[in-house]
């Protein structure tokens, strides 16, 4: 978009904003905005097309329909609201200059900003009162985001509001590595000092070009992380009284860096033993990353964690505000007691508050499900252990591309051409190659990407400007050709198109490493926008954004969720490009984020149902540690000192789960055989729809079937033993009496059980997960024995319109799912599959089945209905048999490039 182009849709969101007080922001009201703003171009000096005032209109009907949601806090009953009372005395400066940056420079939708301003009244009023003089207090929070969903812009109206509120020392903490210590101060400048600390003259940025009074003092620049020498040079002392500049450091969480500033303040601000009577913000920004101890007990606390304490510790007022996506070595302390866990010095023990993301926001729950509605963009990496094999060392030659990551590096290259032909010519744009923690191997895999994106350059230059014909004569340029064909051809361009403007669109590519000693991302320095492929490790897994992100090709284990989790630099905003977005991942990471991505909003519930119980942050805390209503193999095990294989809960209220995966073993097969069989000979099963069906069959012979079959602890919700004690245990009717059912398939073969029952298997592709093989997935990455619409048997037509309405009414669901239809009141469901292999299926695959002697392969579902007795709802697992589910992936710590 144009200069003049943007400037015309800041004119049109003027008029709009003049209308927001009093009217809704309808599309007719746009419509005549637009309109009316477009008449007077002219007027204005402005040049704007037809197709660019389209594109504005566009843009402002997509904005107009963002929502954000107020978040959701814990909080002791204790806390006094403080912040409502004080606003209208304070004059917000700060704030305001920072929301009209948002507004006018970043394009946020006022609605949006307009909730940004609650929510950050509503955590300013956690972090404390700083003008309390006559108490002395340190306050301990959390704040849970998604992965860049943007927590730094609200961190940023945090600091704003707070300095407002007469905070005067702001230190804001970043990750360990010197790339995103300088990421994060080049936006806090623009968000908040208005001043770029990185030039050598006084330049107003970002909010100073709203309000030049307003000069924090910043004793860090964008080159240089805090130094007692440097801060010499500009005071000698901490500011702390109402007409003092406020100051800013943003450092990393480095311990040399820690203790040079807290020498510093204590020479030059505490008098002996007292504390500094002062107040201090501290921001500590992914704060489940080196800030926790993780020292065993008994051992001293790790240096980190008690340089920042100690730092907080110093003054009469301090606040810290962990902020993170993953929280789950912060909430998940696990103490030896319960009296450590409160005193833990960085335990949230004042509050937890969940921020909700916009409603553009693309997270994992959009991605990873089967039904998200992102879950187009994932491709599978089906070659990596041939080129980049999990288990490798430092000195092993991954110097070659394999053909899933020559695929990936098409496609980014192809986008790019559609992004130019869509207007975005200035903007950034990213890939990124995460296959490896060694910058040995990084920069072999680095060398052997530039030398194909170099050949692929050579090519465009000879062969692009010839007709189509003659130029996809041309190995790389055909290549490219087919990757549009596969990806892109149903956009709104046709290959000619994209030929056409493929020399400019490719040659400014540039291929980085970004390791300790690497490359610098250096997005700033490219007004047009930096075109680049980022091969890394570690610094691609905590906190560095990827500007315009728009492939990502991950090829790593962990059992970490945390670590997975922040490895997901594809998180976020994608307007504009988000249908060109690809992410190409092995299929047992895919199950492993479905899975984290399901846990993840759980724990959010967990938030939700015990701020409405009116829990504390501590209650919160013991009963993560305690009985968690989630399966989170947590964090990496020296953040989880004293935690032991332990029983956890889950609610099966509602839901259905099956067993896709399947044991590779006769023998074990032959035994589920007889299960089945044993119970076709004790109970009356009649034929029903082809399929054979007992209905109101007694819980104890469900819970006689439950002893004798045998399953694979991949089966993570799925434990016999479990789903039998919670049965046993449950106090509520609703599980006294279950229907069960046999069903058939379209296999070409039948097999005959008692009563004269013929069953004709279901015919299902799979594969085998990581390991000896001794576990058969079926329906690969979708995980699935049964088939949508399964889980309906044995209700009537009335019962199951009745499961359709209630989606259909829900505005925020989509079709309906196998959970929808146990939403109703009706019987529990107990379903048995007989399972052929597909004979398309890969052919090594096949090769490595057992000698099933001509029987089908055995698998279960079950089906629980909404339960009303809350107190016995939960099924209990051991963390050790959830520890296994994807069949031995490697639990790496945090690594170091």
């Amino acid at each position: 978009m144009t200069e003049d182009a943007k400037t015309f849709k800041r004119i049109v969101q003027d008029l709009l904003d003049k209308h927001s007080a009093k009217d809704s922001i309808s599309d007719t009201l746009i419509d005549d905005e637009v309109n009316k703003a477009f008449s007077a171009i002219s007027v204005l000096g402005l040049t704007v097309t037809d197709e660019e005032k389209t594109s504005v209109r566009n843009e402002l009907l997509a904005d107009n329909k963002i929502r954000l949601e107020p978040g959701i806090a814990i909080v002791p009953r204790t806390h006094k609201k403080w912040f409502a009372d004080k606003k209208a005395e304070l004059d917000l400066d700060y704030w305001n200059r920072f929301k009209e940056l948002l507004i006018k420079d970043k394009g946020f939708p006022v609605n949006v900003v307009a909730e940004m301003d609650n929510v950050s009244d509503e955590i300013v009023d956690l972090i404390g009162d700083p003008s309390r003089t006559e108490e002395r207090e340190q306050r301990r929070g959390l704040i849970i985001g998604d992965v860049q969903s943007g927590k730094t812009v609200n961190y940023s109206g945090i600091i704003c509001k707070a300095v407002d509120a007469k905070f005067r020392a702001v230190i804001l903490m970043t990750g360990t590595t010197n790339d995103l210590r300088k990421q994060t101060q080049i936006r806090l400048d623009e968000a908040f000092t208005g001043i770029d600390t990185g030039s050598e003259t006084l330049n107003f940025i970002g909010v100073g070009q709203y309000n030049k009074k307003l000069r924090p003092i910043s004793f860090t620049t964008v080159d240089k992380d805090f130094s007692k020498s440097a801060a010499k040079q500009l005071s000698s002392a901490l500011s702390q009284s109402d007409g003092d500049r406020p100051m800013l450091f943003v450092i990393k969480k480095n311990v040399s860096v820690l203790k040079s500033l807290l020498d510093w303040i204590k020479t030059h601000n505490q008098y002996g033993e007292n504390k500094i009577d002062g107040s201090v913000l501290m921001i500590d920004d992914e704060a489940d990353y080196a800030s926790v101890n993780t020292k065993a007990a008994g051992e001293d606390r790790s240096k980190t964690n008690a340089y920042i304490e100690e730092l907080l510790n110093v003054f009469r007022f301090a606040s810290y505000v962990g902020f993170t996506a993953t929280p789950y070595a912060n909430v998940f302390i696990d103490p030896e007691s319960d009296e450590d866990m409160e005193k833990e010095g960085l335990f949230p023990k004042d509050y937890i508050y969940t921020l909700n993301a916009p409603t553009n926001y693309i997270g994992a729950r959009d991605i990873f499900p089967n039904d998200g509605k992102y879950h187009k963009m994932l491709r599978t990496i089906d070659d990596g252990e041939d080129y980049y094999p999990l288990r490798h060392k430092k000195d092993d030659d991954l110097g070659e591309i394999a053909p899933s990551l020559r695929a990936a590096v098409n496609t980014f290259l192809v986008a790019n051409a559609i992004r130019d032909l869509r207007g975005d010519q200035n903007t950034h744009r990213s890939m990124m190659i995460n296959v490896t923690r060694f910058v040995n191997t990084q920069q072999l895999i680095r060398k052997a990407v530039n030398e194909y994106v170099d050949d692929v350059k050579r090519s465009i230059k000879n062969y692009a400007s010839l007709p189509t014909a003659k130029a996809l004569r041309d190995k790389n340029i055909s290549s490219l050709h087919e990757t549009f064909k596969r990806e892109y051809s149903h956009k709104e361009f046709t290959w000619e198109q994209v030929q056409a403007i493929l020399f400019d669109s490719i040659l400014p590519i540039q291929i980085y490493a970004a390791h300790g000693g690497g490359d610098d991302l250096n997005y700033e320095e490219f007004n047009d926008g930096l075109r680049t492929i980022v091969v890394g490790g570690q610094r691609l897994s905590r906190g560095l954004t990827l500007e315009g992100l728009i492939v990502s090709y991950l090829y790593r284990n962990s059992m970490a969720y945390d670590t997975l989790m922040q490895m997901g630099r594809w998180f976020g905003y994608r307007n504009n490009y988000d249908d060109l977005c690809r992410l190409w991942m092995d299929d047992v990471s895919q199950d492993w984020y479905a899975f984290i991505s399901e846990a993840t909003d759980e724990l959010r519930e967990e938030v939700k149902r015990l701020r409405d119980l009116e829990a504390t942050p501590l209650d919160f805390g013991l009963k993560v540690r305690n009985d968690p209503d989630i399966p989170l193999i947590v964090t990496a095990r020296n953040k989880m000192r004293s935690a032991q294989s332990r029983t956890i809960s889950k609610s099966l209220s509602g839901k259905a789960v099956e067993t896709p995966f399947i044991f590779n073993n006769a023998r074990k097969n032959d035994t589920n055989l007889k299960a089945v069989l044993s119970l076709t000979d004790s109970i009356e099963f009649k034929p029903s729809d082809n399929q054979y069906a007992a209905y109101s069959v007694p819980k104890e012979r469900v819970l006689s079937f439950l002893g004798k079959i045998e399953v694979p602890t991949a089966n993570a919700q799925f434990n016999p033993e479990s789903i039998a004690q919670f049965i046993q245990q449950y106090a509520g009717a609703e599980l006294n009496e279950w229907d069960i059912v046999i069903l058939s398939g379209k296999a070409e073969t039948k097999y005959d059980l008692a009563q004269n029952i013929s069953v004709t298997p279901n015919i299902r592709k799979f594969d085998f997960l990581k390991g000896d093989g001794s576990v058969i997935r079926m329906s690969g990455s979708k995980r699935r024995l049964g088939s949508q619409g399964n889980t309906r048997f044995g209700l009537t037509k009335e019962q199951i319109d009745l499961a359709k309405k209630l989606v259909h009414d829900n505005p925020e669901r989509g079709a309906v799912n196998d959970d929808d239809y146990f939403a109703i009141d009706r019987k529990p469901l107990l379903m048995i599959y007989f399972v052929e292999p597909s004979q398309e299926s890969n052919a090594e695959d096949l090769s490595k089945l057992d000698d099933f002697n001509g029987q089908p392969l055995i698998g279960f579902g079950l089906g629980i209905p909404k339960l009303g007795n809350v107190s016995t709802k939960y099924i209990r697992y051991q963390t050790n048999k959830i520890h296994q589910e994807f069949g031995g992936i490697d639990e790496y710590e945090d690594e170091d490039d």
